[in-house]
């Protein structure tokens, strides 16, 4: 992020409200695609352990449960308040 903000900062104090060269985007959107590419070629230099592949699996395997859908009736909770004794 910090080379994303650098390009941005910089841009922006060079050309305050767009790049006319580059179709007339702002500084931001040019720092976005800095922040971008960083992001892409660290991941992929660095990629994942063991650990985080079994991590990312186990919360694939838990969206696959069922989920209720809007419309289908949901099981009640039980009361939290107990209910007055009739013969009282």
């Amino acid at each position: 992020m910090v080379s994303g903000f650098t390009v941005s900062g910089v841009l922006t104090m060079i050309n305050p409200d767009d790049i006319r060269v580059l179709g007339s985007i702002t500084g931001g959107i040019i720092g976005f695609a800095v922040n971008l590419a960083v992001f892409l070629i660290v991941s992929a230099l660095t990629g994942q352990s063991a650990q985080e592949r079994q991590r990312v699996a186990q919360l694939f395997e838990a969206a696959k449960r069922s989920v209720p859908q809007a419309g289908q009736p949901q099981p009640s909770a039980p009361a939290l308040v107990p209910e007055a004794d009739p013969a009282t």
